[in-house]
């Protein structure tokens, strides 16, 4: 039976934001809730191993599919670690056994890792514009569950765990078979050339995960509760798929990792400069930024590795898998940070600021040392080989620029103007479906619908029209 297209798209927004919500249960610095539900003792038998397993996983599946070992989806350990963590949990409510909370927090750890992997390939074999739809729809979704753990009895709280559990595997099981690979199984590289590559990227992502755990470290705890932590972490959610919505949807923006960072570089300085100097209420403000910085990168950073294994043409699961391991290991150093300086001899009312001013430091050297990096990256030294090609570029730049304002003049979408680039460039159908990583049927499709809206019937009318565009009449 076929499945209409949309189904999946809805089934994967739905699956998405289940699974999210039951990421909420155990989200980092969000022990108030693990605690609501299974006592005081919570916060380290269970975050603890939790945190710690799904770092570890990360870096498993990293070390995996820099060996090509990790080809497919891991929807089995999906399964397996999740029900296992699960069962381990109702074995500790009805025991009082702290082991088995011990156990259930490394099971639960693994699985969320084996979600997010499995997520972020279900994303891959979309579109552009709905896997973007499917995350941002899913985060705001994911917000309701907030008002039900907040209100519900405990055995109905661990329920609810279980159904958005299972339904998110459902759903996650259901997209993978309903939605057809792009791209064969490509293999990930792990070495000193790959780390260098990705060292601008990796290194705002540290800067971002190590900051928000210190923020949260120098907060004052009295006052914080289920309620108040409950809204910075979803309030993160719902407010940086707003964002990006309004970027994505409504201006058309690509929002790259640097690009991410820079845009939260100055909201993060501002934040910290007020820090110091406003009521312990007002404090709270800090620590929505550093959740809203954090959870902000957090969907960039999906979407980006999408965009550079399909760019690079990179193994997807090793990539993803060393971005987010650098996510949540920084948070580790962000969290070791914050101990030392509750433990120091610095006063309690000066500590927020000795935080301010660490921050800042620390943020601005990452923005030096980024920014200094792609002025070199747009700025290279041209040798004689280069300088020799340096004509036939010209005549390359001034047909994108030509074709540029075709797409702004007749709407194009985003594929249709990247194949109307490569047409003016010379490639024939099979190239460009190597190029974009689609298949052929795909770029015939797409090249139908772009005669149709140009009114053209052939590759060479194509060219003769990109040709009449005039550059100096439209500067």
């Amino acid at each position: 039976m076929k499945i209409n297209a949309r189904v999946p798209i809805v089934a994967a927004s739905i699956g998405f934001a289940c699974f999210l919500a039951m990421n909420s249960f155990s989200l980092w610095g969000f022990s108030y809730l693990p605690e609501f539900v299974m006592g005081a003792h919570a916060d380290k038998a269970w975050s603890l191993p939790l945190a710690l397993s799904n770092t570890a996983a990360f870096l498993v599946f990293v070390i995996a599919a820099s060996k090509n070992k990790a080809k497919h989806p891991p929807l089995a350990g999906a399964v397996g670690f999740v029900a296992c963590g699960l069962i381990c949990l109702l074995g500790f409510l009805g025991s009082e056994n702290l082991p088995l909370l011990f156990l259930s927090g490394g099971c639960v750890g693994v699985g969320t890792t084996c979600c997010f992997v499995c997520w972020e390939t279900v994303f891959s074999r979309m579109g552009d514009r709905q896997r973007k739809l499917c995350i941002l729809v899913g985060s705001v979704l994911s917000a309701a569950s907030f008002a039900f753990f907040a209100t519900a009895d405990n055995s109905l709280t661990l329920f609810a765990i279980m159904v958005l559990a299972f339904g998110s595997i459902a759903t996650m099981y259901f997209c993978l078979k309903a939605i057809p690979e792009k791209q064969e199984n490509l293999p990930f590289a792990l070495n000193a050339k790959s780390l260098k590559e990705y060292a601008g990227l990796l290194l705002c992502i540290l800067a971002i995960g190590v900051i928000s755990p210190v923020i949260d470290g120098a907060m004052p705890n009295e006052g914080s509760n289920l309620m108040g932590r409950g809204f910075i972490v979803h309030g993160a959610n719902v407010l940086s798929a707003i964002v990006l919505g309004v970027a994505w949807f409504a201006f058309g923006k690509a929002i790259t990792i640097k690009r991410a960072y820079y845009l939260v570089f100055p909201l993060f300085v501002t934040a910290l400069f007020f820090f110091p100097f406003v009521s312990d209420e007002m404090k709270q403000a800090a620590s929505f930024a550093a959740s809203f910085g954090f959870t902000f990168f957090s969907i960039v950073m999906m979407i980006s590795c999408i965009e550079i294994s399909e760019e690079k043409h990179e193994g997807l699961i090793g990539l993803y898998a060393l971005f987010a391991f650098v996510t949540y290991a920084s948070r580790f150093v962000g969290d070791g940070v914050s101990f030392v300086l509750g433990q120091s001899s610095i006063p309690n009312d000066t500590l927020p600021m000795a935080a301010a001013f660490l921050l800042v430091y620390l943020l601005s050297i990452v923005m030096f040392l980024v920014s200094r990096k792609s002025r070199h990256e747009a700025t290279p030294l041209q040798s004689p080989d280069t300088q020799a090609e340096q004509p036939h570029r010209d005549i390359e730049d001034r047909a994108e620029r030509q074709c540029a304002i075709l797409a702004e003049q007749y709407k194009l979408t985003e594929r249709q103007h990247e194949i109307l680039v490569l047409f003016s460039h010379g490639y024939d159908i099979p190239s460009i479906a190597k190029r974009l990583f689609i298949s052929e049927n795909t770029v015939r499709t797409h090249t139908k619908k772009l005669y149709l809206v140009l009114d053209v019937h052939s590759k060479q009318e194509i060219i003769s029209l990109i040709e009449t565009v005039d550059l100096d009449s439209e500067a």
